[in-house]
């Protein structure tokens, strides 16, 4: 049997995450929060998950929040986030074969 070597470049693995998320729980709506915002990050996630939202892909880009929720729970995710006066922005995710 053949060595197989394997690096990983660790300033990459939460996009890869992201990636096999997206690939395994289908297309997504992806959300954009300023970090920023009065709550952390972790705190927004327990939110979105005490308010039944399920969301995956959690990273920080130049000052941005980063995440996806199922299509079916975008409007929900919305409306809490505007509930909570949390800015956000969201796009379709680029996986979407539809």
């Amino acid at each position: 049997m053949a060595n197989m070597n394997v690096t990983v470049d660790l300033e990459n693995l939460p996009s890869i995450k992201a990636a096999i998320d997206d690939h395994v729980k289908g297309p997504g709506v992806g959300f954009r929060v300023p970090v920023d915002v009065w709550c952390g990050g972790a705190e927004l996630r327990r939110g979105l998950k005490r308010a039944g939202i399920e969301s995956w892909g959690w990273m920080i880009v130049d000052d941005v929040i980063l995440f996806d929720v199922p299509r079916d729970q975008a409007r929900s995710a919305e409306n809490f986030l505007e509930g909570a006066q949390i800015p956000c922005n969201t796009w379709t995710n680029h996986n979407d074969k539809a």
